[in-house]
């Protein structure tokens, strides 16, 4: 179909929504302001245009045709997707208001979204934000939250999933630490050293290494065992042994010489919590003017702190 003929047909389908809705030509007109006969001729020329029957007419009710039903299913989504645009053009003129609902894990709000909230707040002062730190997946869908942040090296199926900063995991120890018991040069020589591990799993003390197109799995073990990036690199700092943390937790520390790096020519390879941290939210939904905003100051601002560090 032409585009001419398209615009023709357009006020048609409106018509046949509100024919339908309604369940009259009588009602219809009244709803579009127009003359029942003026509705039956608006169908009669759609039916003409489309080449099919759309309505099964009687003297007391209307039936949609196996056409009929197909089209009206389209004109709705028509108009649907119309309205859409009508509500996102207003909401792009509004203030953002409302409150904004994130969810992420609990280190990676605290080391890189909670310091970016004040300026977020000074910008958009009708925005109220709600951060939720927990270290479980959450559904944008299911959970009720608008945005959800999940650091994988696979993102979710369904989502748009935007990528804020890559995720990595770096073994660390004091320089202390190193002086006392010796630097590692192999992934098997961590086996006589003091390794902090979160715990939670069998593997979690089972730690995998790749260079060079080749992975070393080396079984580690140690006294003190914590699932707190925060308070594993606190015990590291204290001299307790050598942590997998996420670059993120220890890039300062790393920079400022409190910490060193261990075997930083290996890639450190978790069961999971790494590739990149993505923004999550659902598809095919016409998104708040809060959350849009929201999103948009994320993609800004989020940076790697480890950028520069060796």
């Amino acid at each position: 179909m032409d585009t001419n003929k398209l615009l023709g047909v357009l006020p048609d389908l409106l018509v046949l929504v509100k024919v339908v809705e309604s369940g009259s030509f009588s009602a219809a007109g009244r709803a579009l302001g127009c003359t029942p006969s003026a509705v039956s001729r608006q169908m009669a020329r759609l039916e003409q245009a489309l080449g099919s029957r759309l309505l099964e007419r009687t003297t007391r009710s209307l039936r949609l045709t196996e056409a009929g039903q197909l089209a009206f299913q389209h004109s709705q989504a028509m108009l649907e997707s119309a309205q859409a645009v009508l509500d996102s053009a207003g909401a792009h003129q509004a203030e953002p208001s409302g409150r904004v609902r994130l969810a992420m894990p609990k280190a990676f709000g605290r080391r890189v979204i909670h310091p970016l909230m004040p300026a977020f707040l000074a910008r958009y002062p009708k925005v109220d934000v709600q951060l939720l730190l927990d270290d479980h997946a959450r559904d944008p869908i299911s959970d009720e939250v608008d945005l959800v942040v999940l650091a994988t090296d696979r993102p979710p199926p369904g989502l748009v999933a935007r990528p804020l900063m890559p995720v990595a995991q770096w073994l660390c120890a004091s320089p202390e630490y190193l002086a006392r018991c010796g630097e590692p040069t192999q992934p098997q020589a961590l086996q006589d050293h003091d390794c902090l591990f979160l715990g939670e799993t069998p593997d979690d003390c089972v730690w995998e290494f790749a260079r060079d197109g080749q992975r070393q799995r080396v079984r580690v073990s140690g006294r003190y065992i914590v699932n707190h990036s925060d308070i594993r690199r606190d015990a590291v700092l204290r001299g307790l042994g050598i942590a997998s943390l996420p670059q993120f937790v220890a890039a300062d520390d790393v920079r400022a010489g409190r910490l060193s790096r261990v075997l930083a020519d290996w890639e450190c390879i978790p069961h999971a919590y790494w590739g990149h941290a993505y923004l999550l939210y659902p598809a095919h939904r016409q998104l708040p003017r809060k959350v849009r905003v929201m999103i948009d100051y994320l993609l800004e601002t989020v940076r790697d702190p480890a950028a520069g560090v060796a």
